[in-house]
């Protein structure tokens, strides 16, 4: 419906159900509203919310077992380099046909730089010193037995990080599934909305949402949070006002910029702007916007550019 745009951001949806959540659990009686209660809309809430908790979970699940798995991987690339010196010894420094039964690839003594080409090489050489246990350096632990623990490790590492990678796109559909059924209902229950109230009636309010007959101008973004997030980038978030349907972000750069300079308007709560120079202190404010006209502008906000 005009003037009650449902965001793609998340969070933003979330707060628009919790507002007509809000309202519809002190007015669904007085407006005989039908078809979705304010019970049903907070459970569709509480199933989005419970699955970006899932995803965060299994997000730092993942990021552990990528970690385990680089461990394992750089373990066996130092496995790998202390045991091409102490093959050195008995077949040389260069590659012949000697090596073959090594495992080392390409007709080369160079250390893989395939991390599953590593990982088959320990294995070879498990097999090729169980055939030659003369050539172990215990040492270096250069022996069969160092070999095949590394495989081990890293094949372990390996499905480890596959299954966590697996999980986490299993949960990341599930929960878009699950803010496309928040979504839909959001849009079901602005539209029960425009069958019980005059598109002037003050009480659309209630439940956050601007009356589509609304005159006014919107009231300000009350306060906005800046992010730097490297790479010359800043994440723009704030709340929404009541009566916009739209955002015009003012940026400034210290030292560069005369007068704060306006980007494109945005339909959302949340921006991300984009090519700033490192050390940079830029300062934002927002302009809350309809087509009636514009609110008086948001507080100045500072942050340093990464």
């Amino acid at each position: 419906m005009k003037g009650n745009r449902i965001s793609r951001d998340n969070t933003a949806a979330l707060t628009m159900a919790g507002a007509l959540a809000g309202g519809m659990a002190k007015l669904e009686t007085e407006l005989g509203l039908r078809g979705l209660t304010a019970a049903e809309l907070k459970a569709l809430i509480e199933t989005c919310t419970d699955a970006d908790a899932a995803v965060g979970v299994a997000k730092a699940d993942r990021q552990a077992a990528s970690r385990t798995l680089q461990t394992a991987d750089d373990d066996a690339r130092a496995f790998l380099t202390k045991t091409k010196s102490a093959l050195a010894v008995f077949l040389g420094p260069r590659w012949h046909a000697g090596w073959a039964p090594t495992g080392f690839p390409n007709q080369s003594t160079m250390i893989p730089k395939r991390q599953e080409i590593r990982w088959l090489l320990c294995n070879s050489l498990q097999r090729y010193y169980t055939a030659h246990p003369e050539q172990e350096a215990a040492l270096l632990d250069a022996t069969a037995a160092k070999a095949g623990a590394h495989h081990a490790a890293v094949r372990q590492a390996h499905t480890a990080f596959a299954q966590a990678t697996t999980k986490l796109g299993q949960l990341l559909k599930a929960r878009d599934a699950a803010y496309v059924r928040l979504r839909k209902n959001i849009r079901y229950a602005i539209f029960c909305l425009a069958k019980s109230l005059p598109d002037d009636d003050p009480r659309w309010h209630r439940f956050g949402l601007n009356a589509p007959a609304d005159p006014h101008v919107p009231e300000r973004v009350a306060s906005l949070e800046l992010k730097a997030v490297g790479q010359g980038s800043v994440e723009v978030s704030w709340a929404r006002a009541s009566r916009a349907t739209r955002y015009r972000l003012y940026v400034q750069r210290h030292g560069q910029d005369s007068e704060p300079i306006p980007r494109k308007p945005v339909a959302d709560t949340r921006a991300l702007l984009t090519g700033f120079r490192p050390g940079t202190r830029v300062r934002i404010h927002i302009l809350a916007a309809n087509a009636t006209g514009e609110a008086a502008p948001s507080p100045v906000e500072e942050v340093m550019i990464q």
